[in-house]
């Protein structure tokens, strides 16, 4: 079960330069880092070399880290990590006649995936791409962050609302 204090804790060990805090950080949230980068990447080991960024990117920063939620703040690293390399990816395709209906299929998610990365804060943005994206059921979604699957509910329909409140007029109402 997460356990925000501990994360909490272990960030806090981390920026007074205890090593080992960041084994507790990767313990505690490295499911759902893997999940938020799988659900964006779709792709295990490209998946496993951008978790490797992610957590040297705390490690990095790990000075300027200042917010009051953890989880939140790590899997923001994680979702920017994971749609960079994405859109490196893309940049990176070769495109050939055959693969050119694949490239523009593809293409037609992206502006929905960035738009929901700007809109939504990063449980929102896990939820809607974990139900909606992946197709995972409330409850697999609850127990994958430790939440209730009422909880997983309101937070998808509060991201949806946003989601179509950007759609429809740009704004956004928090």
């Amino acid at each position: 079960m997460f356990d925000q204090i501990k994360l909490k804790m272990a960030m806090s060990d981390l920026k007074s330069g205890q090593s080992d805090a960041i084994d507790r950080i990767y313990d505690l949230t490295n499911r759902m880092v893997f999940s938020v980068i799988y659900s964006i990447v779709k792709r295990t080991d490209v998946t496993e070399d951008i978790m490797q960024d992610v957590y040297m990117k705390i490690y990095q920063n790990r000075l300027r880290y200042q917010e009051d939620q953890p989880k939140s703040w790590i899997l923001k690293i994680a979702k920017n990590e994971a749609i960079n390399q994405y859109h490196k990816q893309m940049k990176e395709t070769i495109v050939d006649v055959e693969s050119l209906n694949t490239l523009s299929t593809n293409t037609n998610e992206t502006p929905l995936i960035d738009l929901a990365s700007q809109t939504l804060d990063a449980d929102e943005f896990l939820i809607v791409m974990q139900c909606i994206i992946e197709g995972k059921t409330r409850k697999e979604v609850a127990n994958l962050l430790d939440l209730s699957t009422s909880g997983v509910t309101f937070k998808l329909n509060v991201a949806l609302e946003k989601l179509r409140n950007q759609l429809e007029g740009g704004t956004n109402h928090d």
